[in-house]
């Protein structure tokens, strides 16, 4: 695991105290908070995103610090999403970097006014570009006697699929083919020009599918599967992450969402076919702690998005290793994928298996991937393992 610049793993045990940033209040935080109880750890707080950005050190409130410096601290960071304050705060941040990127970004007064539905996707573009730079403000100012459990540069690089498959790229890991890097619709048509082309679009810094559409042209016939729904309100598009997919055969409909889509920036990659369970088509989520393989699960789902935030079936992995054809071909390639994140010490990796069985491609990476509630391996659960393991580091 990763230890800061300040500290070696027996000055961490001496005083050991987490901080975990994330919403608080929220079961992923309370998941947390008793699984670093359980690990060993004394008195976990939980420290708001919005509060976060504002201390000089993780340990303080605020105020310029006096006297012996601080104990040391280890800091999880987790998921900033369903949170109203944190969002308002991450999109304000994300302004300036927005517009510098050639975007239209929300208004200060619309995003006091914001009052998101529950899925509802709010300016993801200028959401992320508000993260980074909270996180890199972190990065820059907790420096001494701070550990990470993944480091904010870390997290910054999964959350950016494009940067992933770069890296991954780079190392010689199989990816899906990327055959465009469109700004809308009509660009990718220019692009593309197959007469049959089945493609996969995603937003670059979405994350739980959100933005995900599936698109196929046969000649003439279009087929859209998504997981936005568009609503029009007050002459303004607002995009919802909906658990049922969405089927768009009218070819300006589909054009519509792309190049909403397209405003926030996506990539395109081949929709590659998958393996099937019980009929089903499958891929699987694997998490690593300190670059090794711990929890592994499969999903499996009638629609081409396989998240279980949307529903799809979870296959054990003790089905999973009896299934596959290449069990320790699929361990070792995860943990080449986590080498490329050397300062994560706990993520999340997307494996798309082929139907042979055999051959695997790596799909994503998720640096907050470990919200598996129930999900047991030698029984600890993933955050159970993510704590021992830094432990034990």
């Amino acid at each position: 695991m990763i230890t800061g610049p300040s500290c070696t793993p027996s000055s961490c045990r001496t005083a050991p105290q987490v901080v975990v940033v994330g919403p608080p209040g929220t079961r992923r935080m309370e998941l947390l908070l008793a699984a670093a109880r359980r690990a060993g750890w004394h008195r976990p707080t939980a420290l708001p995103y919005p509060r976060a950005q504002l201390l000089p050190h993780p340990c303080l409130e605020g105020t310029p610090h006096r006297g012996p410096p601080p104990r040391h601290v280890l800091v999880r960071l987790d998921s900033p999403q369903d949170d109203l304050h944190t969002l308002r705060r991450l999109l304000t941040l994300g302004i300036a970097p927005t517009a510098a990127a050639g975007r239209t970004p929300l208004s200060p007064q619309q995003i006091e006014r914001l009052s998101p539905a529950r899925g509802e996707l709010v300016h993801p573009l200028q959401w992320f570009l508000g993260f980074r730079e909270l996180l890199q403000g972190l990065s820059q100012r907790w420096t001494r006697n701070v550990s990470w459990m993944s480091h904010p540069q870390a997290v910054l690089q999964m959350f950016d699929k494009h940067a992933c498959r770069q890296l991954w790229s780079a190392a010689g890991l199989p990816v899906a083919p990327s055959p465009a890097c469109p700004q809308g619709y009509d660009e990718l048509r220019q692009q593309v020009r197959s007469p049959h082309a089945r493609l996969f679009i995603k937003l670059r810094y979405g994350y739980a599918a959100a933005g995900a559409t599936a698109l196929e042209w046969h000649g003439s016939r279009l087929r859209a599967i998504s997981t936005v729904e568009t609503v029009r309100n007050a002459g303004q598009t607002r995009l919802f992450v909906s658990r049922r997919p969405q089927i768009l055969l009218d070819e300006r409909q589909i054009a519509q969402l792309i190049d909403l889509l397209a405003q926030h920036q996506i990539i395109v990659e081949e929709w590659l076919p998958k393996a099937r369970w019980q009929g089903l088509p499958f891929d699987v989520r694997l998490v690593l702690v300190g670059g090794r393989v711990r929890h592994v699960v499969g999903r499996a789902r009638a629609s081409p998005f396989t998240n279980l935030n949307l529903g799809a079936r979870r296959i054990p992995r003790d089905t999973l290793m009896q299934h596959l054809r290449a069990w320790d071909d699929l361990v070792s390639l995860a943990e080449q994928a986590a080498a490329c994140f050397p300062t994560a010490g706990t993520l999340g990796l997307d494996v798309l298996v082929l139907p042979c069985r055999r051959r695997m491609v790596l799909l994503e990476a998720n640096a907050f991937g470990d919200y598996l509630p129930g999900l047991l391996h030698a029984g600890a659960t993933t955050y159970e393992a993510a704590f021992q393991g830094y432990l034990a580091s």
